[in-house]
């Protein structure tokens, strides 16, 4: 049986919006964009990763009710996975 063609390079991708993540984390610290295409955040927010690159920089995306998702890069030492996440005090 001959295998099915793989799928054109011209089928859309999802959009980082919709792009499932693959998990949860949440802030440990606030961070401050220092450049373009960094996610800022506060500490506390929640933040889905979208991908993960060996430097240590991840990729997310951040929701905040009432406002569009944001979505950037980001230093993975300043989150922790969310299943983990202390409830504020």
């Amino acid at each position: 049986a001959a295998h099915a063609p793989p799928p054109p390079h011209a089928a859309p991708q999802q959009s980082p919006q919709q792009q499932a993540p693959l998990e949860t984390v949440v802030a440990l610290h606030a961070y401050a964009a220092a450049r373009a295409g960094d996610l800022s955040f506060n500490a506390g927010e929640t933040i889905y990763v979208l991908g993960k690159k060996p430097s240590g920089w991840w990729y997310g995306r951040l929701a905040r009710p009432g406002a569009p998702a944001i979505v950037g890069e980001f230093p993975s030492n300043f989150v922790q996975a969310s299943g983990h996440a202390h409830p504020p005090p």
